[in-house]
């Protein structure tokens, strides 16, 4: 059985925030042996592409450039899990792609993101450009500013992806840990495809995702334990 592979949520931003999404953080990523450092990707106003977990409006300090953080993958050797986030995203998700095979051997590369039109896009654009990269669509966004109303019609429509998947075009079913064991891994076994579960730290959480054949990459804020409990698993 092939290892489930563990990406490091946000760089390590966990364990320390000077790792948040930033070229220290996937040399840290890549000192404990993770499989893929996982980093988000945002424009900011003056049409730059940034890292940064939050709105760049919101953050405490100015982001890294997505060209350094792109570099020291490169340097690390680590897979890359691009996870592209904003409204606007749909409008610039394929010129991330683009600055990303500028510089990255693609083939342990998946991009990620919640917008099934961007999803779209990519998905397009690696098939045209017969890329290696895998395109995931994620699944289980905040529901805290919904009504209940609206809240329900969103979970249900999570748990029932069969419409937007299609739509998307994507490859990799990215899906939050509790979705995932409520229904969405026997949804993508039925269908043949791969998993990405997020964001799981408590350890009998990340114990069953490592145990189970349907996931394919775990992204955690703790991978020092999850790569651990990997090796014990597997010894």
């Amino acid at each position: 059985m092939a290892q489930v592979l563990i990406s490091a949520h946000r760089c390590g931003g966990k364990a320390d925030p000077a790792y948040d999404n930033s070229p220290a953080g996937v040399r840290w990523a890549a000192s404990i042996g993770a499989d893929y450092v996982e980093f988000d990707v945002r424009r900011a106003g003056d049409g730059t592409l940034v890292c940064s977990h939050d709105p760049v409006a919101h953050a405490a300090e100015a982001p890294s450039r997505l060209a350094d953080v792109l570099a020291a993958v490169a340097e690390s050797g680590l897979g890359a899990h691009v996870d592209l986030k904003g409204p606007d995203v749909d409008a610039w998700a394929v010129d991330a792609a683009r600055q990303c095979a500028e510089v990255l051997d693609e083939t342990p590369v998946v991009y990620t993101t919640g917008h099934a039109r961007a999803a779209s896009a990519l998905s397009r654009w690696t098939e045209e450009h017969d890329s290696p990269a895998l395109v995931g669509l994620t699944v289980g966004s905040s529901t805290r500013h919904l009504r209940l109303g609206d809240t329900v019609r969103t979970r249900i429509r999570e748990l029932y992806p069969t419409r937007q998947w299609h739509d998307s075009g994507a490859g990799v079913l990215v899906a939050h840990h509790v979705l995932a064991r409520l229904r969405l891994l026997r949804w993508a076994r039925r269908r043949g495809v791969r998993v990405l579960v997020w964001t799981a730290d408590a350890p009998r959480v990340v114990a069953a995702a490592l145990k189970d054949p349907r996931v394919w990459m775990l992204t955690t804020n703790h991978p020092e334990a999850a790569l651990a409990m990997r090796r014990r698993i597997s010894s």
